[in-house]
């Protein structure tokens, strides 16, 4: 700014002005950890900033109950869900970044859903299992949390039908009836990111379906006794 009283007499000031940057944050993509590893925690490293210094960040969980770990105040904390966020299947967790200076009533946030799949639980039924050997016995496991199911037999091929069910049927091949018996393995997988398969096994035990004779037949006068020793 220049000010003059006359052409010969003048007073010349100037000013400088710091434009300050606004903060830009992202809390990262959404993901999901298995239940499972919810006592290591979730290193929240996708997360993201336009400015590292001249900055504060501060994180919190939305209708959540777990805790951060003493590094809540920087970018890339570890979240340790708690049984709340267990039990929904997700937590909310949101990232502030307020700049120091001008820009301080200007903070910028970011959101990130965090799923929480549950662990995968399997049973494959009864076993072991007796059945004669001209019938069929249908399977009856039982699973939560899977994403697939698959039945495979130690004796002949394609004596299981609709193996990828919980309830296939097993039909005896001529050969599993020569064995006496059968070994029947139902493997469940996870969720992902769950890993490690639940693999169950039931044995059936093929019984030799049994003879009966009863003898020829007789005729015999009223009052007679008849002799079935034959």
């Amino acid at each position: 700014e220049t000010k003059a009283a006359s052409s010969n007499c003048t007073a010349t000031n100037a000013v400088e002005i710091t434009v300050a940057p606004l903060a830009e944050v992202s809390a990262g993509a959404n993901d999901s950890i298995c239940e499972s590893e919810v006592a290591s925690g979730y290193r929240l490293d996708l997360a993201s900033s336009n400015m590292l210094t001249d900055v504060t960040f501060s994180w919190s969980s939305l209708s959540g109950d777990g805790n951060f770990d003493t590094t809540s105040s920087e970018l890339n904390p570890i979240y340790y869900p708690g049984p709340t966020d267990v039990s929904n299947g997700s937590v909310t967790l949101q990232l502030t970044a307020t700049p120091t200076g001008a820009c301080a009533l200007s903070p910028d946030t970011s959101e990130i859903t965090l799923t929480i799949v549950p662990v995968l639980t399997a049973d494959a039924g009864l076993s072991p299992v007796e059945i004669c050997e001209n019938s069929t016995y249908q399977l009856n496991g039982v699973a939560e949390n899977y994403a697939s199911i698959s039945w495979s037999t130690s004796g002949t091929a394609g004596t299981l039908t609709s193996a990828n069910t919980l309830t296939p049927v097993y039909n005896p091949s001529p050969s599993d009836v020569v064995n006496g018996s059968v070994t029947l393995t139902m493997t469940a997988e996870p969720i992902e990111p769950c890993t490690g398969p639940v693999v169950e096994q039931v044995v059936i035990t093929l019984i030799s379906e049994p003879e009966a004779f009863a003898g020829n037949n007789k005729s015999i006068c009223e009052g007679e006794n008849v002799d079935l020793s034959d």
